[in-house]
């Protein structure tokens, strides 16, 4: 005669609560510029230089960024990016349409003296000096150019998500003002579609992803959908 055994115990499955990450410092821009944009005149020849030869001085400012300063003698429109790095590392206020505005009129000699000062205060190194580590950028005991992350999805690898990727293809408006919006930019910013180029330099920035100002604009450029894919992905993943 066999033995009953009784069945095992139903375990009930236990919910585990995930913390949310605090993200708030990522759009904690509480900071200010040290010197006002039409305060930023330096002695000549400075100031000469950055009047009749602006793509020159913005060339010499993004090389004590640690990126290539060709992309200043290449593309006039490489100053509103450059601002853009710049400010949403030191945590600067502002916005997109405002580094467009202001990089691209007939202000660019003040803004990029603007930057070049901001980078004086901040310590960064000029040209051709000795690179020091600067522990005051994104985040706290990080230097303040060696980004050490990585996209965490390739440019073109755009189709691994199939329903976001035609979303982006055919309704590229709407699912590029939610990408807008979820960094904190206003609608004016996402009319403006020159600002796309500034918009993926900021999520680099902001996540400390290798890269440079050149690839910014070369993806942006060259496939928009495949940048906007790119950047909506990354901002899930880091859970904005």
């Amino acid at each position: 005669m066999s033995r009953y055994a009784p069945p095992p115990p139903a375990y009930a499955p236990q919910q585990v609560a995930v913390q949310p990450r605090d993200l708030s410092y990522l759009f904690a821009f509480k900071n200010e510029w040290n010197r006002p944009l039409f305060s930023s005149f330096k002695p000549c020849p400075k100031s000469a230089l950055a009047c009749f030869c602006t793509p020159c001085y913005t060339a010499k400012v993004i090389d004590r960024t640690n990126d290539n300063y060709c992309t200043g003698f290449c593309n006039p429109w490489s100053l509103m990016a450059l601002r853009t790095k710049v400010r949403t590392a030191f945590r600067i206020q502002g916005n997109l349409v405002e580094d467009c505005l202001v990089a691209t009129c007939c202000t660019a000699p003040c803004a990029v003296l603007q930057i070049d000062h901001e980078l004086d205060c901040q310590g960064i190194p000029a040209m051709g000096g000795k690179r020091l580590i600067v522990l005051v950028q994104t985040r706290p005991g990080h230097d303040a150019w060696s980004y050490e992350n990585t996209w965490k999805q390739p440019l073109f690898d755009c189709c691994r998500s199939t329903k976001l990727c035609c979303l982006i293809c055919w309704c590229c408006p709407c699912k590029s003002y939610g990408i807008y919006h979820r960094l904190g930019e206003n609608c004016v910013s996402w009319c403006w579609p020159m600002t796309l180029w500034s918009l993926r330099t900021k999520i680099r920035t902001l996540f400390r992803i290798q890269g440079s100002l050149c690839g910014d604009c070369a993806a942006v450029q060259c496939c928009g959908c495949c940048a906007l894919v790119q950047m909506h992905r990354e901002l899930d993943l880091q859970g904005l």
